[in-house]
């Protein structure tokens, strides 16, 4: 029971990285990554309010270092804005710029022809049970 436990995790993992590595490809000409795309489409579903670090931070669970170093570029690109918070540069938030949701949106195309190959093989009952098979097992490693 535990090797196909093991399998299912190394084929996600297979899965995952080769998404990536496909998308990456698509994107290359835009100077932008999977990662910042899921990071400016977080900060577009917004409705362009600021978002506290944190928040961005919990939402994407990986560490501190990760999210600055994602955001950095981003704001470097002039993808991406801070504003610092009211407790004297203790904390800050994001948005994004004008340009941001430009690139973002020229990108949603190609993020949406890969999500329609990922899922081809599978009917619409199917893709929805996926669905909900995944966020299933998300929620139950997160609690």
């Amino acid at each position: 029971m535990e090797s196909q436990s093991s399998e299912c995790g190394m084929l996600i993992k297979q899965i995952n990285d080769r998404v990536s590595r496909l998308f990456n490809n698509q994107v290359r000409d835009a100077d932008l990554t999977l990662s910042q795309i899921r990071y400016l489409t977080f900060l577009y579903e917004h409705g362009g309010s600021l978002v506290p670090f944190r928040e961005i931070q919990e939402h994407f669970g990986v560490s501190q270092p990760t999210v600055t170093g994602i955001l950095k570029r981003l704001m470097v690109k002039r993808l991406v804005f801070s504003e610092t918070g009211a407790e004297g540069g203790r904390s800050k938030s994001y948005g994004l710029t004008q340009k941001g949701v430009m690139q973002l949106k020229s990108a949603e195309a190609a993020r949406n022809a890969q999500e329609e190959q990922l899922l081809s093989p599978l009917s619409e009952a199917e893709r929805a049970a996926f669905q909900d098979m995944l966020t299933r097992i998300l929620d139950n490693l997160r609690e």
